[in-house]
């Protein structure tokens, strides 16, 4: 038994020292690749990612991110706990995540869709999320998100998003393109932002609509 313990620390701390590296390194460097992008060029045989800063980004970018993923995320410390308790009383099994939660689990964590991978991620991604709240200002924690996640497959990354969508740099996508972009996120696997079919098309609508709400309430006071 005290043997185990030993081992169980020394897992932990390994762990702990690997985790605060790696907080070290995505709070000023780009982030070179995730482990999910990791699998899908083992998959697909390629991938499309560049990472872009949100310096040279319209306020736009952010704003219909925020509107489409996590209106609250400008007031939250992570995770949204009448949110997340609601679903677990409910017996839901997926939705919830906040911006922070989804970067966090994109980032560090494993995209495994049975319910027990799942109940297992969450237990690691909330205090993982709590943490990442503390050492990250918003700014980066969105910049990180919109660099690193999926908007169609093997297409990773704002930069790529616009390029692979509409053949323009994401400094230059329109609101509305940038809507249309933030509608497939709950699945870039099934939903397409070009062709847009009817859901994303009313999707997109009520996220722009979202983003200017966003951008003439609190947008600069949260990430600038």
């Amino acid at each position: 038994m005290r043997r185990l313990r030993k081992l169980i620390g020394r897992t932990v701390l390994f762990f702990g020292v690997c985790f605060a590296i790696a907080l070290i390194w995505v709070r000023f460097l780009p982030v070179p690749h995730t482990s999910y992008m990791t699998n899908e060029r083992a998959r697909l045989g390629s991938i499309k990612y560049d990472w872009v800063s949100m310096s040279e980004m319209p306020e736009h970018i952010p704003a219909n991110l925020i509107a489409a993923e996590d209106s609250g995320f400008c007031n939250h410390h992570g995770v949204e706990w009448q949110v997340l308790w609601k679903l677990i009383n409910e017996g839901a099994d997926r939705g919830g995540s906040t911006i922070s939660q989804q970067m966090v689990k994109n980032l560090f964590l494993w995209q495994g869709n049975s319910k027990l991978s799942k109940y297992a991620r969450k237990a690691i991604e909330i205090p993982l999320t709590l943490i990442v709240e503390i050492a990250l200002p918003k700014e980066r924690i969105v910049e990180i998100y919109m660099n690193i996640i999926e908007y169609d497959t093997g297409v990773f990354g704002i930069e790529q998003a616009a390029l692979h969508h509409f053949n323009v740099h994401a400094k230059d996508l329109s609101t509305h393109q940038m809507a249309l972009l933030a509608a497939v996120l709950p699945n870039p696997k099934s939903y397409q932002a070009v062709p847009a079919g009817q859901y994303v098309s009313k999707r997109a609508g009520q996220i722009e609509r979202g983003a200017r709400d966003v951008i003439s309430s609190h947008l600069n006071a949260c990430i600038k």
